[in-house]
């Protein structure tokens, strides 16, 4: 990551990688909080942005990654939302959750009217679940109305 720039401990940090999913031990906490895992809002879309533009993988680690991130296992926060605002939605996300921190990014994409877009939310709140559902739907649908508008 940081032959991208993705993480900048002068600008609030970015996208962290401190130690496997599993649980396993620390390799090595962030510069600024020392946490094994860790994002900002805008290197996560900086992230996606660079993935959509082809300029962070090959095409074929591209797909590759889309494809892992088109199957959400879960169906919360952005997906509970997209899927009640706009059912047809294809969406690739990464979502996290530790103690009362909640976090989900991703690309939407409406093939039938023809748009795409990168959304991204982190938030510290009880009900950050729900609070995030409701975000992305009022997103997905302002994105509609802005599309159907430049029409």
């Amino acid at each position: 990551m940081d032959s991208y720039r993705l993480y900048d401990p002068k600008h609030n940090g970015g996208l962290w990688v401190g130690r496997d999913y599993s649980g396993g031990p620390l390799w090595k906490g962030d510069p600024l909080n020392n946490i094994s895992h860790g994002a900002t809002a805008m290197q996560a879309a900086r992230f996606y942005y660079m993935a959509e533009t082809g300029r962070l993988v090959s095409k074929q680690y591209y797909a590759d990654f889309s494809e892992i991130l088109s199957n959400p296992g879960i169906q919360h926060k952005f997906v509970k939302g997209i899927q009640k605002s706009n059912p047809g939605a294809e969406i690739y996300r990464k979502s996290g959750t530790w103690k009362e921190f909640h976090a989900d990014s991703g690309v939407i994409s409406d093939k039938e009217n023809g748009y795409k877009y990168i959304i991204v939310a982190l938030v510290e709140h009880p009900e950050g679940n729900d609070g995030l559902a409701r975000f992305a739907a009022v997103v997905d649908a302002t994105m509609d109305r802005i599309h159907k508008a430049e029409k």
